[in-house]
């Protein structure tokens, strides 16, 4: 499979990090192009970062002793496979490095720990292990590396989106709760006005009660009254 290359784009300018990524890194040269490229492949931008921490901590100019190189670390035949040749310079290399990795994740069925295993010692020797991290301690030691960045970053990410949430009361609650005090003044005011109709109600029916008792003292009706 041969990655379509973009031509590469000025490097925007740097950017603000979220709060995780600057924990994992002062160096935001790159922010910007790794979201860009992220987004453009299809792969998670943190799990980009992760990786960039632990292959080359963010030096675009590194070669390791077995040749790989960039951000990324990508080997010379991995780029050409994936239609790059130029790996040290940093966008190719993101590219082909991010789009290697999405090929892993889907080759491995979204197994993201036999992806960057792939990714470390090649995707042949998960297979020629069953399917499992190959016993190599580079490779084990590289896996549990990157996972623990990457998880850093996204719980970094959930308790930022959490303070944001609680801080920030949507317009649409406020509205609800005006309408429920509005509501609940006007059933209180109804409530007023049936307990005054029911008080001057038993006031005019025990008034013809109380006329009658006082004729009756007085040894006559209002009957009587009216006969004469």
């Amino acid at each position: 499979m041969v990655a379509n290359i973009v031509p590469i784009a000025p490097l925007e300018a740097p950017q603000s990090a979220s709060p995780g990524v600057s924990r994992l890194t002062h160096n935001t040269r790159y922010h910007p192009m790794i979201k860009r490229v992220s987004n453009e492949v299809g792969i998670d931008a943190d799990l980009l970062h992760a990786m960039i921490k632990v292959e080359s901590n963010y030096q675009p100019q590194a070669v390791s002793h077995k040749g790989a190189r960039g951000l990324l670390q990508v080997m010379p035949a991995t780029g050409k496979r994936f239609g790059v040749t130029n790996l040290m310079d940093p966008e190719h290399n993101l590219r082909a490095g991010a789009t290697y990795m999405k090929w892993l994740i889907e080759h491995f069925d979204n197994d993201l720990t036999l992806a960057l295993a792939g990714y470390n010692a090649g995707e042949g020797a998960v297979k020629k292990y069953g399917r499992a991290v190959p016993p190599y301690k580079e490779t084990q030691h590289y896996v549990k590396k990157v996972l623990g960045h990457y998880n850093r970053l996204q719980n970094s990410k959930s308790e930022q989106e959490e303070v944001l949430s609680s801080e920030a009361t949507p317009v649409s609650e406020i509205a609800a709760n005006k309408k429920t005090r509005n509501t609940q003044s006007e059933n209180k005011a109804d409530k007023s006005d049936i307990a005054l109709g029911d008080k001057l109600l038993g006031l005019l029916l025990s008034q013809p009660k109380a006329t009658t008792t006082a004729n009756k003292k007085h040894g006559t009706s209002v009957n009587e009254h009216a006969v004469l």
